[in-house]
């Protein structure tokens, strides 16, 4: 007799340390015998961690109850797959301008070119401007078209717009960031970027 499935909602709800009793070891004890649950439980478990500790307005109700339906639609509809069992790569930096010898004569800094690449993904990105905030400009070159992108550090997410081409540009506070891009099949994360 195979153990009942255990579902998205039952998934959450021990990640959020809200499931009690039989349900909470029923659970435990299917998290300890496959390890891509784990992993799931895991990665909710620091998502609801990050949600807890931000301080930005509340999301409204009806909003949270439709992206709730969203997601799980898509656990329930991704049989061999879903979104937690994305594989994550780094990229590895091609070139950062800051590295290269400056030019004799000129003066002044001009905008900070950087280049990321990961298994036929490229990521270009231009920095400029000074003070608190810097003016980042980029593409996100694939062979299938990222759906999202977001510049990450402790204290900003900043969600880039992308358009067909895969071209953005928004204005990002100073700091260390990691910019995260969703893919179809993957997702590519270049790290340590240094906005400023």
């Amino acid at each position: 007799m195979t153990a009942p499935k255990i579902t998205f909602e039952e998934i959450a709800a021990y990640a959020a340390g809200e499931l009690t009793g039989t349900d909470r070891q029923r659970v435990a004890d299917a998290i300890a015998s496959d390890a891509g649950l784990a992993s799931r439980v895991a990665r909710i478990a620091a998502a609801i961690a990050t949600m807890r500790t931000d301080s930005s307005t509340p999301v409204p109700p009806e909003s949270l109850a439709r992206y709730r339906a969203v997601f799980r639609e898509q656990y329930q509809e991704a049989p061999a797959t879903s979104l937690f069992d994305l594989v994550e790569q780094v990229a590895r930096l091609l070139f950062d301008s800051r590295t290269q010898p400056a030019v004799a004569g000129l003066r002044g800094v001009g905008a900070i070119q950087v280049v990321y690449e990961a298994d036929g993904v490229l990521i270009e990105l231009g920095i400029e401007g000074a003070g608190e905030t810097r003016r980042v400009t980029g593409q996100i070159s694939a062979e299938s078209t990222p759906t999202t992108a977001v510049l990450r550090n402790e204290g900003d997410c900043v969600e880039l717009e992308l358009d067909e081409q895969g071209w953005f540009t928004a204005d990002v506070p100073a700091g260390q960031y990691d910019l995260r891009v969703l893919l179809q099949d993957r997702v590519v994360t270049a790290t340590d970027i240094s906005i400023g």
